[in-house]
């Protein structure tokens, strides 16, 4: 179980959710044995697909393609717009997620700027995040969407994926992914990234 968000301001019908590549990954890495489905609040489980994944960075895009069936759901959805400014470093965001499986939840903190020592970006969360919130959306005071859940050290420390990633992945994703193409995408970008490493 974990947690996601609907994306405003894309082209096209599809209803798109963005989660992390952790709370798919079975999905992604064996097809034919696990799906994934998303219940919106008061809705009804709906069968999803990965169109694009980033185990890097730790996002993936999900489609819900028979969305017209579900009519009930597709009114209770709406996206959130990713924002298109850092926070500055002590503004309130908020995390919202499904701790422990027991419902929507909403967790104050503070911005705290990006990681400066690591291998890919992360922004550090003052904030409870608990299992089951991963892929959930931290949002600016204006709800827009600044980073992705992904991980908490207890504590109140938590860590983002900048949303800057995900705009990143949803400008590549493949309206039509043939079986298995996601794994294929992984090869490409393992590659680059180790050679970003390399050129630092």
């Amino acid at each position: 179980v974990g947690s996601g968000f609907a994306i405003s301001g894309l082209d096209g019908a599809e209803l798109r959710i963005a989660t992390n590549y952790h709370v798919v990954a079975d999905a992604v890495l064996e097809p034919d044995a696990f799906g994934i489905r998303i219940v919106a609040l008061g809705g009804e489980p709906i069968l999803t697909e990965i169109l694009a994944a980033d185990p890097i960075h730790d996002l993936a895009v999900l489609r819900v393609a028979d969305l017209a069936d579900h009519a009930k759901t597709e009114n209770s959805i709406s996206g959130l717009v990713l924002a298109t400014e850092k926070p500055t470093v002590g503004e309130d965001i908020f995390a919202l997620g499904n701790p422990f499986d027991v419902g929507l939840s909403v967790v104050p903190g503070v911005y705290n700027g990006e990681l400066k020592k690591h291998f890919r970006p992360l922004i550090h969360f003052t904030g409870a995040l608990n299992h089951g919130m991963s892929g959930g959306p931290a949002v600016n005071s204006r709800g827009q969407v600044i980073g992705i859940n992904v991980a908490g050290a207890g504590n109140s420390v938590g860590f983002l994926v900048p949303a800057t990633e995900l705009a990143s992945l949803i400008s590549v994703v493949n309206e039509t992914p043939a079986r298995g193409a996601v794994r294929e995408q992984f090869s490409d970008r393992l590659l680059a990234h180790s050679q970003a490493l390399i050129d630092d």
